[in-house]
């Protein structure tokens, strides 16, 4: 459809430009496929042609200006009766006489003169020459590119129909529209409203006055809505009802048309089923044909590839060590480099855990700690263990001096009284004086 409808756009144009110019459609369309090899448009070409008949017609009554023209480039206007000659031989011809004037400001002054202000735009065609202009269009007609006129009209006979369609959409859009110019005017009315109060509340009380005012008038719109929603509903069920009875009136014929479809659908396969076969085999035959010969071909170009790829590892391997090597050295130089920094973090990770001890067992001088506290605990509790193992050493003693025939009252000696571990040295000479009595 969509190529049909521009075909139809393009025969309309080839007729009207027939009728503009008075050339025949044949012409026209030669022309169409050779402008767009000879870089002049359309547009142009025939322009001048217009040009260029309307000139012959002033030339012809007399005019001096263009009768010189034509007389400079040694182009007749009139034949030997008197009569206007071919429009189209005549174009030809200036073209072609135009391409022989070597003064390029003299051809173009000519080619204004004759064929109007767009004659510049006309200098590919005109260097070229006429020739070329009718040798491109035998091309198109020889290739069978040029439209008869009966299939120009019949084209144009779908323009005409698309034109229709559009014109009746249009007329019945409008009886439509008016249909709801009504309710249109009422709303278009009470925008207008709108607008009027917005402006007043900001004239009088600016943006507070401008805000309450929107907040009233958008309001008034939901319930502008919500009073049309019945009837907007009524009106989507009378169409969805309608459009259910047309199809429930002649429920026979859309099976039909249905069942029609699907008919001609499956019988195109079927009687296609042995082509799309045939196609199949024919292409996977002409795959493996296709690789077959290619194998003489794909062994030397895989035994290449592998090759380069084994030596590219090959070549590869010095620069791979060496990058190795690169790598450890420069772990290593980054761990020599963080000496310093890994000491300082140890020394103030026991520094920390030195001082959490210190400052959960609230020790401020270590010093003053084992010379108050932690000595004086000391030498207390040697004593203390001295004393209380006096009475042991002294059955032991007494045993042992015993055993060697001396006799020894040890509790005599030391009646003297009692004594503490701070009496070491009087025991020690009360010990010495019993020890000499007994041996004597």
């Amino acid at each position: 459809v969509a190529l049909t409808l521009k075909a139809g756009e393009a025969a309309d144009e080839i007729n009207t430009l027939a009728k503009q110019t008075g050339l025949s459609t044949e012409e026209i369309q030669k022309f169409q496929y050779a402008t767009d090899i000879i870089d002049v448009s359309l547009d142009t070409l025939t322009g001048s042609m217009a040009k260029n008949i309307k000139s012959m017609s002033d030339a012809a009554d007399g005019s001096a200006e263009y009768a010189d023209a034509y007389a400079k480039l040694g182009v007749k206007v009139v034949d030997s009766n008197g009569e206007l000659r071919d429009g189209q031989t005549v174009y030809n011809e200036v073209i072609t006489a135009l391409g022989k004037v070597t003064n390029s400001t003299e051809r173009d002054a000519l080619a204004m003169s004759i064929l109007g202000k767009s004659a510049q735009d006309l200098n590919p065609l005109i260097l070229g020459g006429a020739d070329a202009l009718e040798a491109l269009g035998q091309e198109a007609e020889d290739a069978g590119l040029i439209l008869s006129q009966d299939m120009l009209d019949g084209l144009n006979e779908v323009t005409d129909a698309q034109d229709k369609f559009k014109a009746t959409i249009s007329a019945t859009g409008n009886i439509i529209a008016g249909t709801f110019s009504g309710q249109i005017t009422s709303i278009m009315n009470q925008l207008t409203e709108f607008v009027n109060r917005l402006r007043e509340a900001y004239s009088e009380d600016g943006l507070a006055g401008l805000s309450a005012e929107i907040g009233n008038i958008l309001s008034e719109i939901l319930q502008m809505i919500s009073d049309s929603i019945p009837q907007m509903l009524e009106m989507g069920m009378n169409l969805i009802m309608s459009l259910l009875e047309g199809i429930m009136a002649d429920p026979d014929k859309l099976i039909e048309t249905i069942m029609s479809i699907i008919t001609t659908i499956i019988t195109l396969i079927t009687n296609n089923l042995p082509k799309i076969i045939d196609m199949g085999v024919k292409l996977i035959v002409a795959l493996v044909q296709g690789l077959v010969q290619s194998i003489p071909t794909l062994v030397p170009a895989l035994l290449d590839m592998m090759t380069s790829i084994v030596s590219t590892i090959i070549n590869a391997l010095p620069s791979v060590v060496e990058v190795g090597k690169q790598i450890v050295m420069g772990i290593w130089e980054g761990i020599k480099a963080m000496g310093s920094w890994l000491s300082s973090k140890v020394r103030d990770f026991f520094n920390g855990i030195v001082g959490g001890i210190k400052k959960t067992l609230g020790i401020a001088s270590p010093s003053k700690l084992f010379e108050n506290e932690i000595g004086k605990n000391m030498a207390l509790g040697v004593g203390k263990g001295f004393v209380n193992q006096m009475s042991a050493v002294q059955g032991a003693m007494g045993t042992s001096v015993s055993a060697s025939g001396i006799n020894i009252n040890m509790n005599n000696s030391f009646s003297g009284g009692s004594y503490s571990a701070r009496d070491g040295g009087k025991i020690a000479r009360e010990l010495n004086r019993s020890l000499g009595m007994a041996y004597r």
